[in-house]
């Protein structure tokens, strides 16, 4: 595993694709579990907000060690954005995710202050080893789900399945992130799963972690009582998904790492949306 396939210099990443992800699972993961419009929108509206604030404070304290590494996709170490500018961007995502909940639903507050707090504690260096910041990426994206579910009143038994599945895929995709920074983790030193592990490691903890998020999706329908629909977003996920896990293990490249992840996060990340969106729409009829 090397990077002499490393792309040019990344254009600066305001984290919008993503943000818009985690946005519609948190509305869609709410809206498959109530049926119900008005919850759902205001789920929407706390994971835009919890998401915008989460990404920001990301860059934030990611921007000393990538002005060092000369990773142009953050935008406070390219110049992109201004620090005011990132601090409004999360003090107006966190009054989105924070201020409906105060007067609506105050348990939806709690995976807000998780996805924050998982933010800050992925940064505490002692903490933050290789494989534990990979779990800590699963984590906050479970977060996401039990934001939905939260708003919809959904019971923790149900949610927990889809909280699960997106964990481990979130925590094997780290895997694809590391080896698409390889080269600027390798000019600041940073401790990643390619680089303290190496290559074999890699692949198989990429692939053990998907293989255990497409079999908890599938056992999702035969245990938590999700419509059949669902179970064929799940089934087709995972074949989608292990071709483009063996196409990157076959050539673990920055290039192919870029390319997996994001096909896995527009691809894999839509049909999700799309079940849960049909699990409402069900619901309702």
């Amino acid at each position: 595993m090397n990077d002499r396939h490393q792309p040019a210099p990344a254009k600066p990443d305001f984290r919008v694709g993503r943000i818009a992800m985690l946005t519609l699972v948190s509305g869609t993961t709410a809206f498959g579990f109530s049926g119900d419009v008005p919850s759902s929108l205001l789920a929407l509206c706390a994971g835009c907000g919890a998401a915008a604030a989460g990404f920001y404070l990301d860059h934030a304290l990611d921007r000393t060690r990538d002005e060092l590494s000369g990773n142009d996709a953050n935008p406070l170490a390219s110049g992109a954005m201004r620090p005011p500018a990132a601090i409004a961007l999360i003090a107006v995502g966190l009054a989105m995710a924070v201020v409906p909940a105060l007067f609506v639903r105050p348990l939806a507050l709690i995976p807000v202050a998780l996805v924050q707090g998982g933010v800050l504690l992925l940064h505490v260096r002692p903490i933050a080893t290789p494989l534990v910041r990979a779990a800590g990426l699963g984590l906050l994206q479970a977060f996401y789900v039990f934001l939905g579910a939260t708003w919809a009143g959904a019971p923790a038994s149900r949610a927990i399945w889809l909280a699960a599945f997106l964990f481990f895929a979130m925590t094997g995709g780290k895997a694809l992130g590391d080896v698409r920074d390889l080269g600027h983790d390798r000019r600041s030193g940073a401790r990643t799963i390619p680089l303290r592990f190496g290559p074999n490691f890699t692949r198989v903890f990429l692939l053990i972690n998907e293989a255990a998020a497409y079999f908890i999706g599938i056992a999702a329908y035969f245990f938590a009582g999700f419509s059949v629909f669902f179970l064929l977003a799940m089934v087709v996920t995972a074949g989608v998904g292990t071709v483009f896990n063996i196409y990157f293990c076959l050539a673990p490249t920055p290039a192919r790492a870029r390319l997996v992840n994001a096909l896995s996060l527009g691809v894999l990340g839509m049909l999700y949306v799309a079940a849960m969106a049909v699990e409402g729409i069900t619901r309702r009829l």
